[in-house]
């Protein structure tokens, strides 16, 4: 089969619409992949960036990454990631990883991750994840497992897992199993099973479905525990900041510095209140930029500078924290 190496984009915009016989297109530059070309299977290796347009298709291998707009569709393997928009599709296998906006879709099967957002939507199989933000949608099968938040929605089938916030919503099947809390909602079928975390939760069970209530108080050492953990053991939490000052969006005034410890102005340690004085931070990077589009940043933490209200997991209250560097995503 003939291959064809591209490394410039006039090489692209020359290629012919369609082929006579199957041929290998292979992108070696950062090139836009703006029209389908029949018979050509386009692949994209190494750390070349390219971004796709129109019906435009292409299979992804090593580190290389993508940008879908329009009707295209992309294949990922490896370690390979994609940002995909309006109506394009993508496929993702290995240990990729996409992030969805708009309407687009996904299918996710081995190790791979996605972070859907807006109407976005996917499929989860084998031992794939997901976190869905705003309207986003999907349906999990095997040992998938999701995170959902906003208003989010899931179905989970087989031994898929999921976790639901805010005032998201699932629907179980099969042995499925659900930890929800805040304001979130679950309809249980066969033998699924939904752990209630919250007395706002509404679930309703059919067939020999359980609903098992825990309203376990979740302390700073457990919460603490499903976060990365520093070399001399203190806790990363993630702070969206002003890009231009460096200070916090809400006050403005509290600035964080690489290299230094941050206190807030007061203090106030009463678990019952949500935003109540101190600085607020989250556990992931992502639940960060949800709250504020900014520069993020590595805050490390002690446990006992941490304080928890219960009815929300997706940031703490802290004491003080210091600033250990600037979050890059990989």
């Amino acid at each position: 089969m003939e291959e064809i190496i591209i490394k410039k984009q006039k090489e692209f915009n020359n290629l012919p619409d369609i082929y006579s016989e199957k041929v290998y297109i292979k992108i070696k530059g950062n090139i836009n992949i703006n029209k389908a070309i029949q018979k050509a299977i386009i692949i994209v290796k190494d750390n070349y960036y390219v971004r796709l347009y129109n019906n435009a298709h292409a299979l992804l291998f090593d580190n290389s990454q993508a940008e879908l707009m329009d009707n295209s569709t992309a294949t990922l393997h490896d370690n390979s990631k994609a940002r995909a928009h309006d109506n394009s599709k993508i496929k993702l296998y290995d240990a990729s990883r996409a992030i969805l906006l708009g309407n687009s879709q996904a299918e996710l099967y081995g190790n791979s991750q996605a972070e859907l957002y807006e109407k976005s939507q996917a499929k989860l199989f084998l031992n794939s994840q997901a976190t869905l933000h705003e309207k986003s949608q999907a349906k999990l099968f095997n040992d998938s497992q999701a995170k959902l938040y906003g208003i989010s929605k899931a179905k989970l089938y087989d031994n898929s897992k999921s976790i639901l916030y805010h005032n998201s919503t699932a629907i179980l099947y099969d042995d499925a199993q659900a930890d929800l809390f805040d304001n979130s909602q679950a309809i249980l079928y066969m033998r699924s099973i939904a752990i209630i975390k919250s007395k706002q939760v509404i679930a309703k069970k059919h067939h020999f479905a359980k609903i098992i209530k825990n309203f376990k108080k979740i302390t700073p050492k457990m919460y603490c525990e499903t976060l990365e953990k520093t070399k001399d053991g203190r806790y990363v939490l993630y702070k969206s900041v002003n890009p231009d000052t460096n200070c916090d969006f809400y006050t403005g005034k509290i600035k964080y510095e690489i290299g230094k410890i941050v206190k807030p102005e007061r203090w106030n340690p009463d678990p019952n209140i949500q935003c109540g004085d101190g600085l607020h931070l989250c556990p992931t990077p992502e639940m960060a930029l949800r709250y504020n589009k900014g520069k993020i940043l590595k805050c490390a933490v002690r446990p006992e500078d941490i304080i928890i209200y219960q009815n929300d997991l997706t940031k703490v209250r802290c004491r003080e924290v210091e600033v250990i560097g600037e979050y890059k995503e990989n």
